[in-house]
């Protein structure tokens, strides 16, 4: 909780030093590849994925052509795990689906390189919220990418990278089914301004 108060209070800081320029309020939405990295590189325990998600932004000019994005949305993402199931004196193995939920805050800066194509960096803090067990809250990915503004529609790829290993799980009856891996993701953005 206190992680999500100083997020909060660090993009109201950027918008309130801001406050004499134009902000723009609009929604997003988002498809991803999601690739999570093996915790061990002898493993091959994960499958990759995909994800979908949705929010709403704000965009605010911050210095010359230099821009701030923050927003808060839902995202949705997927991928298999193989578990063990121990059966003296042998063990038997099975795929395991791991739905994931989570409220994300993407707080981004954006620099136009011509008239209509940028690039942009930045982090998402997310909370995954259907697990019980979970090691990293937040989890924080740092982001990079590029994209175009056609008209008032806007388009980016980015490529999401998790700065510490993720770890969650829960209890499968009498057997505790979970996984541990480096969040990477390349996302397809689309964006559309509602006020200007």
């Amino acid at each position: 909780m206190k992680q999500l108060t100083i997020s909060i209070l660090l993009v109201l800081a950027i918008f309130a030093a801001s406050a004499q320029q134009a902000h723009q309020i609009g929604v997003y939405t988002e498809g991803a590849w999601f690739m999570p990295k093996e915790f061990s590189s002898n493993s091959n325990s994960l499958k990759n994925g995909f994800g979908v998600g949705a929010g709403i932004y704000v965009s605010s000019p911050i210095w010359k052509k230099l821009s701030a994005v923050a927003g808060l949305g839902y995202r949705y993402k997927e991928n298999k795990s193989q578990q063990y199931l121990i059966d003296e004196p042998s063990y038997t193995t099975y795929w395991t689906k791991f739905n994931q939920s989570y409220l994300v805050i993407p707080v981004k800066l954006q620099y136009p390189v011509s008239r209509h194509y940028f690039v942009e960096t930045g982090v998402d803090i997310s909370w995954l919220l259907n697990y019980k067990h979970v090691n990293e809250k937040p989890e924080f990915d740092w982001v990079v990418g590029f994209g175009s503004k056609q008209h008032r529609l806007q388009w980016s790829v980015n490529y999401k990278q998790g700065f510490d290993w993720q770890g969650f799980g829960e209890l499968d009856g009498t057997n505790s089914v979970g996984q541990v891996f480096r969040n990477r993701m390349l996302v397809v953005n689309l964006s559309y301004p509602l006020w200007k």
